[in-house]
């Protein structure tokens, strides 16, 4: 698993990433960099991104006007947050009421021209060099499987592609909410979701499931 995740948008400071990408990797830091890591493996742009993002330990957010403005930087941001990952905002441009809502809440450095970037770098270094919090438990316990349980692996399977089809194979980034709905006869198990869980947990967003029967 690698340190860090570079998040920026091209039209900020790409030299400025070039730098700091450089200078990470110097001092022993692993680092994923759009321009030297992104492959091609007949997954969408976003794919790609994503499972690079699922592979870090941490996504630095370089702040900046291009970026805020761009749907496929926020993408990287709100994945990265949706899964755990820990998340530094690196402020490059503009001033602190710059940075989103949802990143304002975590220490943010400061790597504008007016601070010497040594002295930021440093900082960020140590940032690194720290350890993420664990995970908390479950608050409660997983009910055991009915004892005459028939699993149907291909089925719900196939369901949670459906379902998650955002998550496994994005093709648009969009902030409007998404309701999915199934329908079936009661008593089918509709709200009942039986564990080993085939797919990947279902995040926590706006999304919505409804059910009906």
């Amino acid at each position: 698993m690698r340190d860090l995740f570079l998040s920026y948008a091209r039209g900020d400071d790409e030299p400025f990433v070039w730098r700091l990408y450089h200078d990470l990797t110097r001092d022993g830091f692993t680092v994923w960099f759009d321009r030297v890591d992104m492959p091609n493996r007949a997954l969408t742009f976003l794919q790609e991104i994503r499972d690079a993002v699922d592979r870090c330990q941490r996504l630095g957010a370089v702040i900046g006007p291009q970026a805020l403005a761009s749907p496929y930087v926020q993408a990287e941001w709100q994945h990265a947050r949706r899964f755990a990952k820990g998340v530094v905002a690196l402020l490059r441009l503009g001033d602190y009421d710059l940075i989103p809502k949802d990143l304002a809440q975590f220490h943010a450095v400061d790597f504008r021209e007016s601070r010497p970037y040594p002295e930021a770098l440093a900082e960020l270094e140590r940032v690194l060099a720290e350890p993420l919090a664990p995970l908390g438990e479950f608050l409660t316990e997983v009910p055991s499987l009915p004892p005459h349980f028939l699993e149907r692996a291909p089925d719900l399977t196939r369901l949670s592609e459906l379902v998650l089809a955002d998550v496994q194979r994005p093709v648009a980034v969009t902030a409007a909410g998404q309701t999915t709905g199934l329908q079936g006869m009661g008593g089918l198990g509709k709200t009942v979701r039986p564990r080993p869980w085939p797919g990947p947990r279902i995040p926590a967003g706006p999304s919505r499931t409804a059910f009906s029967g």
